[in-house]
């Protein structure tokens, strides 16, 4: 009986993936208020229209050894066919969640056809993991996040981005 449950136990922890939903669903509110709240203002035209955002998110743990992303997109349409995705590095640490931009882009869809309407910094290993980031974070479930939530104040959540670093 012991090693039944162990067995069950073994196979339960290894098919959840590296962060909870619960912590994803948290990196992506720390990343979207990065977004909102970074002087460059990423979601300025989006949020002048609407009280709540429509995100998804894909979080990479495995593209670059020890370098962790979060893709988040960001839906301007309810049939979320149109939209903008970033690239953010985040690192944890005693202090908190660290958030950098790294890189965004502007997007449509048509069925399962991706274009950019306004290209990502990178060439095609950017567009490829952008690309990808899209097609996965439409697979799943989107989060409608309040602007005035993302806006307060997020302890612990420090933002900066390749704008800032120039």
């Amino acid at each position: 009986m012991f090693k039944i449950a162990t067995s069950l136990l073994f196979l339960a922890c290894i098919g959840h993936p590296a962060f909870s939903q619960d912590s994803g669903v948290e990196l992506l509110r720390g990343a979207s208020h990065c977004l909102i709240t970074e002087r460059q203002d990423w979601l300025a035209g989006q949020k002048a229209n609407s009280k709540a955002l429509d995100f998804g998110y894909v979080i990479d743990n495995k593209s670059e050894p020890g370098v962790s992303h979060i893709y988040v997109v960001v839906y301007t349409n309810s049939e979320r066919s149109r939209g903008r995705v970033f690239d953010l590095l985040y690192q944890r640490n005693a202090s908190g969640t660290l958030f950098d931009v790294q890189n965004n882009a502007s997007f449509v869809r048509a069925g399962n056809r991706i274009a950019f309407v306004d290209p990502p910094l990178g060439g095609t290993w950017a567009q490829t993991h952008l690309l990808s980031a899209i097609r996965q974070a439409g697979h799943e479930a989107s989060f409608t996040l309040n602007i005035v939530d993302l806006t307060a104040p997020f302890p612990g959540v420090n933002c900066k981005s390749y704008v800032g670093n120039k």
